[in-house]
């Protein structure tokens, strides 16, 4: 590679004692170790291969050999990625379409029942042609329960075993048991209220508050985060969400989603330790087969909806059964990488000003990975990580 530049729209931007490179026109974050954000620094600076490798001799001790190849493959990778000028394009993204094999909405349907709700701030309406799908919707809904207002509408269409949900008049999935009616008309309520927020960053993370300050527990399924939300709940702290983390500029504060929380079927014994009540619930079958049931939050750890919370520790949690607790600190460039590693959406193209603001907002919080094998120790390490910022 002769005479490397970066591509137009890159920037570097120092994270502890790291980086992350940002592309504006690739929507792209990229975390890079010390080494290589030395070597991108010397790319701004101008310099040709093998001056850098020079440099890293000179710099950091390291042998010819060595510098030439962490720079060989430092360049490689970046230009591979597109963030070198000539490297790949950006990518093309195509919009997505509704299933042509969903259902049509049905112009003749009678209703029967309506019911309103409202979350993050967007009023709901339910409308229903058999009361009976209004049983299996209205209890994972119920504690959102609100005036009638001017939102989406929400259509339940029966025919005959199966049925139906629209939003809008458009199809959310295609013909449904009556077992899998509930998850369904739940993540409709979930897209609208999401299309409606304000918000910049949607990280799947349960997030719980106490005395003002939020912690985050950004993690993929089946890590126990929803159970470790919930034993925050039992100890008094608010609830926010158990998987929908809302982060709004300018300060990256998190704002209240408080769907019901969502406990599998393999997941019940400890989550009816804290709330018995869970057992009772009807169990409901999603889209990806897994069986589950909707716990609606306590109404004293509900908070209004234009509640904001300043987030004061990101925890990473994984349950392992049987395991000792072991929290280990993270840098803040992992814990940034591990964070995107769970953001579902974002609600308007990053520019350099926001990534800087992300950047320098977790530079400044407590960030671990915390595995845990009994709840009550977990509930005590996320105290005392909040409590100490």
């Amino acid at each position: 590679m002769i005479d490397p530049r970066p591509a137009d729209g890159v920037a570097l931007l120092l994270c502890g004692d790291e980086g992350v490179l940002f592309s504006a026109p690739r929507q792209e974050l990229h975390r890079l170790n010390t080494m290589g954000a030395v070597i991108w620094c010397y790319l701004e600076d101008g310099l040709a291969p093998p001056a850098m490798a020079g440099k890293l001799e000179t710099d950091l001790g390291l042998d010819a050999a060595q510098a030439t190849a962490f720079v060989a493959q430092a360049l490689a990778g970046w230009a591979a990625a597109g963030l070198l000028e000539g490297g790949a394009a950006p990518p093309d993204v195509a919009g997505s379409t509704a299933n042509p094999d969903w259902p049509g909405y049905p112009s003749t349907a009678a209703f029967v029942m309506e019911t309103h709700y409202a979350l993050a701030g967007v009023a709901l309406r339910y409308r229903f042609t058999d009361p009976a799908h209004a049983d299996l919707v209205h209890p994972v809904l119920a504690h959102l329960a609100a005036p009638p207002g001017d939102g989406p509408c929400v259509d339940i269409v029966g025919d005959g075993a199966r049925v139906a949900v629209f939003r809008d008049g458009v199809a959310c999935a295609g013909w449904l048991a009556a077992d899998e009616l509930a998850p369904v008309a739940k993540h409709a309520a979930w897209s609208a209220g999401l299309l409606a927020a304000d918000y910049l960053l949607d990280i799947h993370a349960g997030v719980a508050v106490r005395g003002g300050g939020a912690v985050l527990l950004p993690a993929p399924p089946g890590s126990g985060k929803s159970t470790l939300t919930a034993a925050l709940v039992q100890a008094g702290w608010q609830f926010y969400s158990d998987e929908v983390a809302l982060l709004c500029q300018p300060d990256f504060a998190v704002r209240p989603f408080p769907l019901a929380l969502c406990v599998k079927d393999t997941g019940l014994s400890p989550v009816a330790a804290l709330f018995p009540q869970v057992r009772q619930l009807p169990v409901h079958r999603r889209g990806d087969g897994k069986r589950v049931a909707y716990l609606p939050p306590p109404p004293a750890a509900l908070r209004p909806a234009e509640s904001r919370a300043t987030v004061r520790a990101l925890l990473f949690p994984q349950y392992c059964a049987g395991a000792a607790l072991r929290v280990q600190d993270l840098p803040a460039a992992e814990a940034l990488q591990r964070l995107l590693g769970q953001c579902l959406s974002v609600a308007r193209p990053l520019d350099l000003a926001a990534v800087r603001g992300l950047v320098g907002w977790i530079g400044g919080l407590r960030c671990a990975a915390l595995e845990y094998g009994a709840l009550d120790d977990a509930v005590a390490a996320a105290a005392r990580y909040v409590e100490s910022t």
